[in-house]
């Protein structure tokens, strides 16, 4: 009894970036469950995720992907953080991908950083001086392509670095410069994650169209600028749930 215990306690050890994988890619569908649990008439499920959730992002309706009218229940840039972590855990495990450095999260933060720090300041200088249209302002295909590249570097140097540390015998190979980390496969594997994420991201604009009649994408990528009070209603975070 204590051996089998032993042993499903080292399975669950040796899988934890297969666990991570599963939870972060559950949040994210909860997440995109919301708008249509709205819809079909679930309100008090709808209800309790967008509450939820809220807690973790700030719900703005024009930084967010809506379905059947009714918002994801988090903003774009964090559905894609999550969805390409998800990937990349996903893919450290399938294709055992080693040896990512830490200045690939790093250098992924960037895209990520200087849109919405310019995207902050830009608000702050338009609020302060009474604009209805500020100088800068993120779109949500920027926000999924900014959100995707820096969820997918992150991903990859975080999960790879855990099952490095669970793969005993990948550390005592890397110590003894008997193996070295496959560089080629790890660029391949992060742009993939990204496309895949892109095409994610076509797939669920065109839903959005379709299932929707008053908040409707701009086109095939979204990628207009929202500006509330002049091109978009002037509402709080999650005034789009229910």
């Amino acid at each position: 009894m204590l051996d089998s215990i032993k042993n499903l306690s080292k399975k669950i050890f040796l899988n934890m970036p297969v666990l991570f994988a599963i939870s972060i890619l559950f949040m994210d569908l909860v997440a995109i469950l919301a708008p249509i649990l709205a819809h079909f008439g679930f309100t008090g499920v709808a209800h309790a995720i967008y509450f939820i959730y809220q807690f973790l992002c700030h719900q703005r309706p024009w930084r967010s992907l809506h379905l059947f009218d009714y918002q994801v229940a988090w903003c774009t840039r964090d559905t894609f953080i999550y969805l390409s972590m998800g990937f990349s855990a996903i893919a450290v495990v399938l294709f055992k991908i080693r040896g990512v450095k830490w200045y690939i999260a790093l250098i992924s933060l960037l895209p990520f950083a200087i849109d919405g720090t310019i995207q902050l300041i830009a608000e702050f200088v338009g609020l302060t001086g009474g604009q209805e249209v500020f100088f800068y302002a993120s779109t949500n295909f920027n926000r999924m392509l900014t959100g995707s590249i820096f969820g997918t570097g992150a991903g990859l140097w975080l999960f790879s670095l855990l099952a490095e540390t669970l793969d005993e015998e990948f550390e005592d190979n890397l110590r003894k410069n008997k193996i070295k980390p496959n560089k080629k496969k790890n660029i391949l594997t992060f742009f993939s994650i990204v496309v895949i994420c892109f095409l994610f991201y076509i797939g669920l604009v065109q839903i959005w169209n379709l299932t929707s009649e008053k908040y409707k994408p701009s086109g095939l990528l979204d990628n207009v600028r929202y500006f509330p009070g002049y091109n978009y209603e002037d509402v709080k975070g999650g005034a789009h749930g229910v």
